[in-house]
């Protein structure tokens, strides 16, 4: 089968256990030292993180994978009160050397990237404080993917959740939601996708294909394990059908593939198994990009494809 492109998600075990490992820092950490010596930390951090970032691209290139880069390559960017940037840290020629390095890697390699914010992004908040951070977030992920040299569509997408729902009237929300893509750049609502949601009462994919795509044209980011926790008893074929129309006719849509344990409890239904052991029937005739979102990372997609994929 040559339909699917696997997609690694932001951290590789294999590489982390040979020492190639994302670092972070918090708030705390970084005001508990005076600001020259905290700026030191980060940049090294920061610097490291670009290095690991050139590795997986190349494990991802080896292995015929895309890729989800991480939203912590330089922590703290997107806290405010903090004013940091790329220019002001101690490294930041050895950093911009090292991303530009990633986007040569990338050019060269056709690698085929994403990110995904966290959730705490919800641009259709009700909250002013919220939905103004979730701005600057989705604007420093565009500006990340731009250093990177990646497209400015939806063969580079921003995936996202809506992530508040009140059905009984739905205007409010999506009042909200045209006022801030109105606010955000180019660079962000042209790669940005929503995905179905996995709670009862929230988006699902037919939610999405309804109500919001009509009206925004935002293409729909279809979640398997997500659809089986909230399917509103559309059939998985017909949901990936509606997910796959919203997307452009020449781009391949980018989705995510993960699922719970055979044997879970039914309160554990939403949970991210290890690894995979099946492959989802709507899958199967869809040509896409599936992110696999398995708690074993590369070890996961790797098992998948020899025990399971490539037998099919």
């Amino acid at each position: 089968m040559t339909n699917h492109k696997f997609g690694l998600c932001c951290i590789s075990n294999s590489l982390r256990q040979s020492g190639h490992k994302f670092q972070t820092m918090t708030k705390t950490d970084f005001l508990s030292k005076p600001r020259d010596v905290s700026l030191r930390i980060l940049s090294g951090r920061v610097l490291n993180n670009c290095n690991v970032l050139y590795a997986i691209l190349n494990q991802c290139h080896q292995n015929g994978w895309a890729y989800r880069i991480g939203s912590n390559l330089f922590p703290l960017l997107t806290l405010q009160s903090l004013q940091l940037s790329w220019d002001i840290l101690p490294d930041s020629v050895e950093i911009l050397k090292a991303i530009d390095k990633c986007k040569t890697f990338i050019a060269n390699h056709s690698v085929h990237c994403s990110m995904h914010p966290d959730q705490f992004v919800v641009i259709a908040s009700a909250n002013d404080i919220a939905r103004q951070n979730s701005l600057v977030e989705l604007e420093s992920h565009a500006s990340l993917m731009d250093m990177l040299g990646l497209s400015q569509d939806h063969n580079s997408p921003i995936n996202i959740h809506i992530n508040c729902y009140d059905f009984d009237d739905v205007s409010p929300i999506l009042s909200r939601l045209e006022n801030s893509l109105n606010k955000l750049s180019p660079g962000v609502v042209r790669r940005l996708t929503f995905e179905n949601e996995d709670k009862n009462k929230s988006w699902a994919v037919s939610d999405l294909y309804t109500t919001v795509y009509p009206k925004f044209t935002v293409p729909i980011c279809y979640d398997n394990l997500h659809h089986v926790n909230n399917s509103r008893n559309i059939h998985a074929t017909d949901a990936i059908m509606m997910a796959t129309t919203t997307w452009p006719s020449n781009i391949i849509p980018t989705f995510h593939f993960s699922d719970h344990t055979p044997d879970c409890p039914p309160k554990a239904m939403r949970s991210h198994a290890n690894e995979a052991y099946r492959f989802p029937s709507e899958f199967i005739d869809t040509p896409c990009i599936l992110e696999m979102e398995f708690k074993h990372k590369d070890l996961a997609i790797q098992k998948f494809q020899q025990e399971i994929y490539n037998k099919l």
